[in-house]
């Protein structure tokens, strides 16, 4: 619960009110750190996509040992996961289209919506990440007891 001081209270609404600059910046700040988050979700996406891609080659064409049915499942789950959530993370990035914004709260507004946009598909990015991280984990482990 937020709580206001007496030194607070006793400021005009002047003092009170955020500028525009400041909700520009925070804003800006905000995208910044989604654009981030992406490039990092975009590495981690590649580098474990690939990996799957190995491992499943290499379980699918050594026939030397058996191998429990979901394993191949899980690792192609993964595949699938991992080239949703690049697909989601390249669309967080890409930009919108250009407006003309004649006053501080339309671009505030026009900023924020496209906040909003970002947030959600790098969120949903970074749970498809997730849960394919969590699918490729027991893909592993299930083929390291199958071995033991």
């Amino acid at each position: 619960m937020i709580e206001i001081s007496s030194s607070a209270e006793n400021l005009s609404d002047e003092k009170r009110l955020v500028s525009a600059q400041t909700i520009l910046s925070i804003l800006e700040n905000n995208r910044a750190r989604i654009r981030s988050l992406n490039g990092s979700v975009l590495t981690i996406c590649g580098l474990l996509l690939s990996t799957s891609f190995v491992v499943t080659i290499f379980i699918l064409d050594n026939s030397t040992f058996s191998i429990h049915w979901t394993v191949p499942i899980f690792l192609f789950i993964t595949l699938i996961g991992l080239t949703i959530s690049i697909v989601f993370s390249l669309w967080s990035i890409l930009m919108p289209n250009p407006i003309v914004t004649p006053t501080n709260l339309e671009l505030i507004n026009h900023l924020t919506s496209i906040y909003h946009r970002e947030y959600r598909l790098a969120l949903i990015s970074v749970i498809l990440l997730l849960i394919s991280i969590i699918f490729f984990v027991a893909a592993i482990s299930i083929f390291g007891f199958t071995l033991l």
